[in-house]
């Protein structure tokens, strides 16, 4: 018989949010910004969450637990010519944004393996990024090794070590980001275009593991030590 699952979740999202602003305009609007403090608070966070897959399925809606978001977001532009004829308008947006897991409904993660691909870890933030001391390739089949919390190097079945030999790297999802913005206008003639940024995030640079065919694209420059 066919068995029909539905989104699971006994809650709807909730946000307070508090914040506190103060726009600006100097020289006839020729100079102006802004300054905006945040701080949300979001409860019944709704996300997947894992099942047994003996159900029949591997992951439902539900709710998963409470995120905090705190940050800044500055604002200053201007026309910085203006004339009959032509005028150039420039803004430029900054906001950072530090995010915080409070609450995390699931089963605490107790090893390496879950730290590393869930990206959800109570106490850290979302994206957390998870990753052994590195310790190089052996040399007799450059099979990779790290370092434990004592300084001994290991190299073997991974899976068998304690959640406590892993290590917060840092975040995938980048908190600080922003844009810079343009506007030129020539008599009956205009022109806008924009630039975005974000950076402070960390990304895993990873190389593979087993290769067996031959190389039909670009791999890690690693891949020839191994």
């Amino acid at each position: 018989p066919a068995i029909a699952y539905v989104v699971y979740f006994r809650k709807w999202e909730k946000t307070t949010t508090k914040n506190l602003g103060i726009d600006y305009a100097f020289f006839n609007h020729r100079l102006y910004g802004s300054v905006d403090l945040y701080d949300k608070y979001t409860t019944d966070l709704i996300d997947s969450k894992e099942l047994d897959p003996t159900v029949g399925a591997t992951t439902v809606k539900s709710n998963v637990g409470e995120l905090s978001n705190k940050g800044i977001e500055l604002l200053i532009g201007g026309a910085i010519i203006s004339n009959r004829d032509f005028r150039w308008d420039a803004s430029v947006n900054f906001t950072y944004n530090k995010n915080l897991l409070v609450k995390f409904y699931h089963s605490a993660y107790t090893s390496p393996t879950s730290m590393t691909t869930s990206g959800n870890v109570e106490g850290y933030p979302l994206g957390a990024m998870f990753a052994y001391d590195w310790a190089g390739l052996t040399h007799d089949g450059g099979l990779p090794q790290i370092y434990l919390n004592d300084g001994t190097i290991y190299s073997g079945n991974y899976s068998k070590l304690s959640a406590d030999e892993i290590h917060y790297r840092g975040t995938s999802i980048a908190p600080y980001f922003g844009s810079i913005s343009n506007s030129l206008r020539y008599k009956g003639f205009g022109l806008s275009f924009m630039f975005v940024y974000n950076f402070g995030n960390k990304i895993w640079d990873d190389q593979l593991t087993y290769w067996y065919d031959r190389l039909g694209e670009n791999v890690h420059n690693d891949f020839d030590k191994r």
